[in-house]
């Protein structure tokens, strides 16, 4: 699968928020024409720390990136990630 975003992808910002469980943080809920079923339906994440498609949409519409799991060896910022 190339990196990015799928060509023709449609994303919308639903003026909604939710709030993280564990931090207490609002965070955005957005819809997104390239979710795949085999992921789920209704309500999925968006992981740009650890995946590349979520990374290209959070830099898309100015989505922070925070990691769960920083992998050993990368210290760089995901600003100068390749995707």
């Amino acid at each position: 699968m190339p990196l990015g975003l799928p060509a023709g992808h449609t994303s919308a910002f639903t003026g909604r928020y939710c709030r993280h469980p564990l931090t207490g943080d609002l965070l955005p809920v957005w819809t997104a024409s390239w979710v795949a079923p085999e992921f789920g339906t209704g309500a999925v994440l968006v992981n740009p720390g650890h995946d590349a498609t979520d990374l290209a949409f959070a830099r898309e519409v100015g989505l922070p990136v925070r990691f769960a799991l920083l992998p050993a060896g990368r210290e760089e910022a995901p600003e100068h990630w390749p995707c």
